[in-house]
């Protein structure tokens, strides 16, 4: 005799839902029949349930259904992950239906399922009722114009929503003024990422740094990857000027030159309240670089600033030396990939031997900066008391650079991490880094990946490991005896050892 799950008494079915992971229990077993709902709505674990990641399980619209139902009244899931899967729009239908009722849904992530325009009109019915999301993820799907002018609808009245994540959607024409308005009247959302969206071109911009002046609330703004030029730029800027709610503002991989940093450098000489910018992989130059270092003379709020790949070289980090020398807010510098070479090291360790100076993380990778460039810094580090974070990877610093940052560490007392992956350093100079260690105290994480010690240098770091925490270790091409004998001795040692 066959026994069906709906007519088992309900401790068994219990037994039974042990052993079921709550995809299957959303998808095969609700919605069989009335008692076994209400089974399944007395188990344990369906009842505390607060985050599902159902990300890239192969979801379509008719699974959607079920994951809708079970929603609907659910009262203890908070977290819901969809990405990657293929709802589509009539899988979203479902899911908004559910959104009118639920009451503790908070963060929820429809990246990557085939979303159009129609879905996003069922979406936004729900938004302008659901009183309880904060957070909603529509990276990369299909939402043209038209789903733009729903999801605007949508902003103008929700009271909730923090945190929109629009990245990569094809919309076209000039409906984003639509967001654009929305966002001048929006009194909640305080992050929103509109990365690859083509807001450089037709005027975007220009809505956009329009509602910046009006909005009061936004704090992040991500517009990486935007065909950004100086044009928009300038636009931007003048929104910047008068809005008093930003924090961070990202725009990397923009076409953002030397004229449109000057239109920035402009922006934050009146801006109050940005402390993080981000700038990265944009050509400014040593023009662009010596417009944001006027700016960072008299700025008083920024804190962060990433300036990786922008083609500064080292009179741009000349002109970044006399900018920040009397700064006294930033404290964290990116300069990835910048060719600064030994001359730019030198004002940056100048920079660092300032007793005004505020920094506390300081990237440095790919700058050429040699053995000559580690001898400026590390005599910096002689007398600097306050960066924490030093990363120098891909440097060629090799052996002599290594000793002079060594001979530093001995005198250095703030200090914590030290990045030197991949510049050429053998046993000798990690003998120079072990013998070090045995006299600093402060240090608890170092990254000597990518080199080419050798076993006994391996032996040297680990007679050494008594106040590291963390040390990053080996690469792919890391030979086999020193990658084990790491390994082995790794379960005697207090620091956590990473073997890439």
């Amino acid at each position: 005799m066959t026994l069906s799950l709906d007519i088992l008494p309900c401790e068994l079915v219990y037994r039974i839902l042990d052993h079921l992971n709550i995809i299957t229990i959303i998808l095969s077993c609700r919605n069989v029949c009335t008692r076994l709902n209400a089974i399944i709505n007395t188990y344990s674990r369906y009842q505390t349930i607060a985050e599902l990641d159902l990300q890239q399980n192969d979801i379509d619209s008719n699974d959607s259904k079920y994951i809708a139902a079970a929603l609907q009244n659910n009262d203890t899931l908070t977290t819901l992950n969809l990405y990657a899967n293929n709802i589509g729009s009539q899988g979203l239908q479902y899911l908004a239906n559910a959104l009118h009722h639920n009451r503790a849904l908070k963060i929820l992530n429809l990246g990557q399922n085939n979303i159009d325009s129609e879905g996003v009109q069922y979406l936004a019915k729900a938004l302008q009722i659901n009183r309880t999301l904060t957070q909603l993820n529509l990276y990369s799907n299909q939402i043209n114009s038209m789903g733009i002018s729903y999801l605007a609808e949508a902003l103008q009245h929700n009271q909730t929503l923090t945190t929109l994540n629009f990245t990569c959607n094809p919309f076209s024409g000039d409906r984003f003024k639509y967001m654009a308005n929305a966002l001048a009247n929006n009194k909640t959302l305080t992050d929103l990422n509109l990365t690859w969206n083509e807001l450089g071109v037709k005027g975007r911009l220009q809505y956009l740094a329009s509602a910046l002046e009006k909005n009061h609330t936004l704090i992040n703004l991500d517009l990486g990857h935007n065909h950004i030029n100086c044009q928009g730029m300038e636009y931007l800027a003048n929104g910047l000027q008068n809005n008093q709610a930003l924090r961070s503002l990202s725009l990397d991989c923009n076409d953002v030159g030397s004229e449109g940093a000057q239109y920035l450098a402009n922006a934050l000489q009146h801006n109050t309240t940005l402390t993080m910018l981000n700038l990265s992989h944009n050509p400014i130059h040593n023009e662009g670089a010596q417009y944001l270092a006027k700016a960072l003379e008299n700025n008083a709020t920024l804190t962060s600033l990433c300036l990786m790949s922008t083609s500064i070289g080292f009179e741009g980090t000349r002109a970044l030396y006399a900018g920040l020398r009397n700064n006294r807010t930033l404290t964290s510098l990116n300069l990835w990939e910048i060719p600064i070479c030994s001359q730019g090291a030198q004002y940056l360790a100048n920079l660092l031997q300032t007793n005004s100076i505020t920094l506390t993380i300081l990237s440095m990778g790919i700058n050429g900066i040699g053995p000559k460039g580690a001898q400026y810094i590390a005599k910096a580090l002689e007398k600097n008391n306050t960066l924490k974070t030093l990363q120098l990877s891909v440097n060629g610093i090799c052996a002599e650079g290594t000793q002079y940052l060594a001979n530093a560490l001995i005198h250095n007392k703030a200090l914590t991490m030290l990045g030197l992956a991949s510049n050429r350093i053998d046993t000798e100079g990690v003998r120079y880094l072990a013998n070090a260690l045995l006299n600093n105290i402060t240090l608890t994480t170092l990254d000597i990946a990518g080199n080419t010690i050798g076993l006994e240098g391996v032996r040297c770091l680990v007679n050494a490991l008594l106040t590291l925490e963390t040390l990053k270790f080996g690469n792919s091409n890391t030979p086999e005896e020193e990658r084990q004998y790491m390994i082995d001795v790794s379960h005697y040692l207090t620091a956590n050892v990473i073997c890439d």
